[in-house]
């Protein structure tokens, strides 16, 4: 029957209404088993709240065998440096010595957890000590 009246049915305005009318309990559902999958959706979080950055690294890490993240890129990488730093800070306004030592265990992280996007690692050369302390066992 399908097929016979598919020229006449608007697809996209049926979706849209299945999923307008979907109980807020499925959505929720929804979304926490798609979070892992869906990059837009991880992207929209971003958007929302930078601090998402954060829970977003620990969901990722929690999921090491998905690839379908953001954890690679760029500005979700710049982005967990930043908000790393602001978490993590003892004072409103951390000092230099201190910045240095928190953007050095973020880089870190990245690197160990996600491996580092290329960008950051030209953009961040300078706070790479720890990586290369690493690499010699010190």
């Amino acid at each position: 029957m399908y097929d016979i009246v598919r020229n006449y049915i608007d697809d996209d305005a049926l979706m849209t209404d299945y999923k307008d009318n979907e109980s807020d309990e499925y959505k929720e559902e929804y979304v926490k088993n798609e979070i892992y999958r869906e990059r837009e959706l991880q992207s929209k979080l971003l958007n929302k709240d930078s601090e998402n950055v954060l829970l977003l690294a620990e969901l990722f890490e929690e999921d090491s065998t998905n690839n379908y993240n953001i954890s690679d890129e760029y500005d979700f990488q710049k982005l967990y440096i930043e908000q790393y730093i602001i978490r993590e800070s003892d004072e409103e306004t951390p000092t230099e010595k201190e910045t240095l030592q928190l953007r050095a265990e973020a880089i870190f992280y990245l690197y160990k957890t996600f491996g580092l996007n290329s960008t950051i690692e030209d953009e961040y050369e300078a706070d790479m000590w720890m990586i290369s302390s690493d690499k010699y066992n010190l």
